[in-house]
């Protein structure tokens, strides 16, 4: 890969190439990264977290973006993001989040906290987010699919949710049995022919 298609983050005064496989070079210790390049055919590109703390040496580097991708495959114990998305996968996320940033959770147990007030959306697609500050999820709307879960974590949180998918999907041959468990729910599709759903609690 040249140069030229390599993608760029600032660490502090210095500039360091980030490769598909890592930044090159080993920066020292850092306390910013800035992630707002874009790649050469203008599309954002993508910064893991877990190559950040490597190339840092720290798991406390500040992260702050306006626009590309972080993909939080580590805990992001500072952000603060105005712009781009962040990818959750099996992370916590703690930071100050605002204007157009959204949030897709995509894999594993993931936690967002912060005084955020970001417009973007959040997407949990067949993951789990919990929610670890009234304010955490901005003024997005929060789109659960395909079997995702929302943990809010008996806070007082006004966000608007947007439900899709199933949770028992495909099932028209399914003939097992079903049991739903305290305050679950069941959403189903095909025609499936179920000998007996058991509630439990309210």
């Amino acid at each position: 890969m040249s140069v030229a298609e390599a993608t760029t983050v600032k660490i502090g005064n210095k500039t360091y190439e980030l490769y598909e496989n890592g930044m090159a070079g080993t920066p020292a210790k850092y306390d910013t990264d800035y992630i707002n390049e874009s790649n050469a055919d203008g599309t954002d590109h993508e910064v893991a977290m877990s190559a950040i703390t490597d190339a840092s040496g720290s798991e406390d580097t500040a992260v702050e973006m306006k626009t590309g991708v972080l993909i939080a495959d580590a805990d992001v114990k500072n952000l603060k993001a105005t712009g781009g998305t962040v990818k959750a996968q099996g992370a916590a996320i703690t930071g100050e989040l605002s204007g157009t940033t959204s949030v897709s959770v995509e894999s594993g147990d993931n936690t967002l906290t912060g005084d955020n007030t970001y417009t973007g959306d959040t997407k949990i697609e067949a993951s789990k987010l919990t929610v670890g500050s009234e304010s955490a999820l901005g003024a997005s709307t929060v789109y659960l699919v395909n079997g995702a879960a929302l943990d809010l974590n008996h806070l007082a949180v006004g966000n608007n949710i947007v439900v899709s998918g199933c949770s028992l999907c495909n099932a028209d041959a399914f003939t097992g049995n079903v049991d739903v468990l305290d305050k679950a729910d069941l959403e189903m599709d095909g025609a499936a022919t179920v000998n007996k759903v058991t509630l439990h609690g309210t």
